[in-house]
């Protein structure tokens, strides 16, 4: 029973790593007819994909330190 949740589990985790790309990465791609073209889609999605990992890092990051210092006791 342990390995049909777990193999239920890891199969339905790894359909996510299809929705990966943005709709402006498909268009991009769609649209590339050579490999340098393909390069570049693929190297917007990475920037783009790049700062919305470091806009969720830095809310992170603040809300980890609100609540920090709301819970030290001066």
């Amino acid at each position: 029973m342990k390995f049909l949740v777990s193999a239920l589990f890891t199969s339905l985790a790894s359909l996510a790593c299809f929705a990966q790309d943005s709709a402006a990465f498909r268009v991009c791609s769609d649209k590339a007819n050579t490999q340098a073209e393909m390069t570049a889609c693929t190297s917007d999605e990475a920037a783009r994909v790049d700062a919305k990992l470091n806009t969720t890092y830095q809310a992170l990051l603040a809300s980890v330190a609100s609540y920090l210092v709301g819970s030290f006791v001066f």
